[in-house]
């Protein structure tokens, strides 16, 4: 297992080329009961996160590709990431430190997908369903990754406050 989301009263448990899904049965003898499973796993063990009312995770194929996909109906994988996108993802020099992570903003929600060592950020917008990359300072005119490496929500904080914290390590919270 890389990684595990609980999305309601499902748990998805994510392997390196498989995946299931256990869910909530609440019976004494029996508390979880595998659901469903798919033949996807997660390419990096940080890149899965509920979004938009399931769960997305990055997946690569058995012929290499890279591709974001979310669980849809009948718990099969719908992909959201464009050929385009997926080819300059499986350039970078590797993608297991990749991490992603939600946020609603104006009614958007986003998918952040950051990859550390290609120096990069894409956003997903399930509301337009389009992509857009996210930068931080710029260097060269080149767009770098965002400086957030973590994202927590605090609901009862200000009305409702993303919080990020700092990729340099100094301790600061955005």
């Amino acid at each position: 297992i890389q990684k595990i989301v609980v999305e309601r009263d499902r748990v998805f448990l994510f392997g390196t080329n498989r995946s299931e899904i256990w869910w909530n049965k609440g019976t004494t003898t029996e508390v979880f009961a595998r659901y469903a499973s798919m033949e996807y796993g997660v390419a990096a063990g940080r890149a899965a996160c509920r979004f938009d009312n399931t769960v997305a995770f990055l997946t690569s194929t058995k012929r290499g590709g890279i591709q974001v996909a979310r669980v849809g109906d009948g718990y099969l994988p719908e992909f959201i990431s464009t050929p385009q996108l997926s080819k300059k993802w499986a350039a970078y020099s590797t993608i297991s430190d990749a991490f992603m992570y939600n946020m609603t903003i104006d009614g958007h929600d986003f998918l952040i997908l950051t990859f550390p060592t290609g120096n990069a950020t894409w956003a997903y917008d399930a509301v337009t369903q389009e992509w857009h990359q996210r930068s931080g300072a710029f260097s060269s005119g080149n767009p770098t990754r965002e400086k957030a490496n973590c994202h927590a929500y605090c609901s009862g904080w200000s009305g409702g406050t993303h919080i990020l914290g700092d990729v340099n390590e100094t301790g600061k919270l955005f």
